[in-house]
């Protein structure tokens, strides 16, 4: 059985207060592998890697899922300021905002994906039923 990788915020060794564990604990006890490093924080880092993974070429499945996604990076945008009626990006950092966190996510991925040596594939719905028949059938 193939074991998951998590290409992940780094921010998730802390411990919650609440149950006194970090998100990377859960994810491990759960047999997620968890691929991070701390020069990842850094945002002209995970900047750089998205968009070398984009220009490069991505595929990804179709569903309400990436959809969702597509939008997120679509909407993804820079604090903007009017400066004599003109609007002027004045941040080297994007919006903190709900479309925010897919696209961290895409960078920490893109980032991850760099370091990554595992056998690599075009992507395929995992949740389909009949995956396995297709892969009986191509062999």
């Amino acid at each position: 059985m193939e074991r998951a990788t998590h290409f992940g915020d780094p921010a998730g060794r802390f411990t919650n207060q609440v149950s006194d564990e970090t998100v990377i604990d859960v994810l491990r006890r759960n047999g997620i592998v968890v691929n991070f490093q701390d020069k990842w924080k850094e945002f002209n880092i995970r900047k750089r890697a998205g968009k070398q993974l984009i220009m490069g070429g991505i595929e990804v499945n179709i569903n309400p899922r990436t959809k969702y996604f597509d939008i997120c990076m679509i909407n993804s945008s820079y604090p903007r300021v009017i400066v004599n009626g003109v609007p002027e990006i004045r941040s080297e950092k994007p919006k903190h905002d709900a479309y925010s966190h897919y696209r961290s996510s895409f960078e920490y991925l893109s980032l991850g994906l760099d370091d990554f040596s595992g056998v690599r594939s075009r992507p395929y719905d995992k949740s389909n039923q009949n995956r396995k028949q297709r892969e009986l059938k191509e062999e």
